[in-house]
C-alpha cells in the first residue's frame, strides 16, 4: 500500500468509529478490540508523523505488528510507536468511557505544564531506550491531546526541557505525535 492509500483507510477508519454511535466510541476508549488498540496506539501517531512530515504519497508504507517487530515502515524508514502516559490513563479512559469521570479528573490534565510533558515523553523514550534493536529506526512518541492542552507554547517549552536531558541512541530520530490535532513535532535530533 503506498502513503496515500494509508491516508484514505485511516479517515475511513476514522469516521467509522466517529459515526458508530456511543458503543463504538466506547470500545474504542476501552481498546475492546486488538484493531481499536491499534488505531489508537500506533495508527493515529503514524497517521501525524506522515501528514507533518509530508511523506510522498506515492512512497510505500508497510503497516507492522507483533510478527514483524515494528509499527510500519516507509520506504526504508522503520518506525516504533510507544504512548507517552499518565499514570493513570487505563482507569482514565475506563471512566470517560462510561461516564463516570470526576471533574477533577478534567481539571487536573488541563494544569500539565511543560516539565510533566517532558517527563512523560523522557519516560517513554526511556522504555524502548531498553530494546535491543538489530537495524536503526525512528521512534514515534504519541501524546493526547489533554496532555499538550493543544498549546504550541508548551509543547516548545517540554521540548526544550526534553533535550536537555533525552539522548537519541538506539533511534535515528525522535518525534512526538500529538494524536488531538494528529501533528508531529521533532524532539531528536534538533532540527
Amino acid at each position: 500500500m503506498n502513503v496515500s492509500d494509508f491516508k484514505v483507510q485511516y479517515e475511513q477508519q476514522a469516521h467509522s468509529i466517529l459515526s458508530g454511535g456511543l458503543d463504538s466510541l466506547v470500545s474504542f476508549l476501552t481498546h475492546k478490540s486488538k484493531d481499536a488498540k491499534q488505531f489508537r496506539d500506533e495508527l493515529t501517531a503514524i497517521y501525524g508523523f506522515v501528514r507533518t512530515t509530508n511523506v510522498p504519497e506515492s512512497c510505500d508504507i508497510k503497516i507492522g505488528g507483533e510478527a514483524e517487530n515494528f509499527d510500519a515502515q516507509i520506504g526504508g524508514t522503520i518506525l516504533v510507536v510507544v504512548r507517552a502516559l499518565p499514570d493513570n490513563a487505563h482507569e482514565i479512559r475506563r471512566q470517560v468511557a462510561h461516564g463516570s469521570a470526576p471533574e477533577s479528573l478534567y481539571t487536573s490534565r488541563a494544569s500539565y505544564s511543560s516539565e510533566k510533558l517532558a517527563l512523560m515523553l523522557l519516560n517513554a523514550l526511556q522504555k524502548k531506550q531498553g530494546k535491543h534493536y538489530s537495524d536503526t529506526r525512528t521512534l514515534l512518541i504519541s501524546v493526547d491531546g489533554e496532555d499538550t492542552q493543544e498549546d504550541d507554547e508548551l509543547v516548545s517549552n517540554a521540548i526544550v526541557i526534553f533535550r536537555q536531558t533525552a539522548t537519541i541512541e538506539p533511534f535515528t530520530a525522535v518525534w512526538m505525535v500529538e494524536s488531538g490535532r494528529r501533528i508531529a513535532f521533532r524532539l531528536l535530533p534538533p532540527g
